[in-house]
């Protein structure tokens, strides 16, 4: 079986980006075996049906509105997962949406296809997560990490993995590239 986990989101517009944060934490905190592929997806659009084309699973983590108070998880599966992209909270969306929309016409759609997400509290311009989603981002990563193990693979914490600074910077390594490190 291959899976793809698929962050959606950008990092500049808020608490959209936690998808994106989500899937560097996942490969950060836990041992993934070689049939799982980790994908920023963040903004790329029609760009991802290639992509996701071949996977059998594909796991999606992103903020999903879904009416609850910020940081609230949410699962999707199936005909929730369409009906929640056809209501856009950001500009990636309608990228996600067409997405969808492509691989069904050429019948290229994986086998399962999961969201798991967080409320957010603030989508706009801007760089950073919200209090509420910030303290949510832990409880996604291992929401995704027992996802997969629910698909029968060998997902294990790592016994020492890096620290990450605050996100952005430190999540998503934008620290170390200024640096030079």
């Amino acid at each position: 079986m291959s899976a793809v986990v698929l962050g959606l989101g950008n990092v500049l517009m808020l608490d959209d980006g936690v998808g994106a944060a989500a899937v560097v934490e996942l490969g950060r905190r836990y041992r993934l075996p070689e049939e799982v592929t980790l994908l920023d997806g963040g903004v790329l659009g029609l760009h991802l049906v290639g992509l996701l084309a071949d996977a059998d699973s594909v796991l999606v983590l992103d903020a999903v509105r879904a009416g609850g108070a910020p940081g609230t998880p949410a699962r999707l599966e199936g005909a929730a997962v369409h009906a929640r992209y056809a209501a856009r909270i950001s500009p990636h969306e309608v990228g996600f949406t067409e997405v969808l929309a492509t691989a069904a016409v050429h019948a290229r759609t994986p086998r399962r296809l999961v969201v798991h997400g967080v409320e957010p509290e603030r989508v706009g311009p801007g760089v950073g997560l919200s209090a509420p989603v910030a303290a949510a981002l832990d409880r996604l990563v291992d929401a995704a990490a027992a996802e997969l193990r629910a698909w029968g693979l060998q997902v294990r914490p790592r016994d020492d993995p890096e620290p990450a600074g605050p996100y952005p910077d430190g999540v998503l390594g934008l620290t170390a590239a200024r640096s030079g490190a």
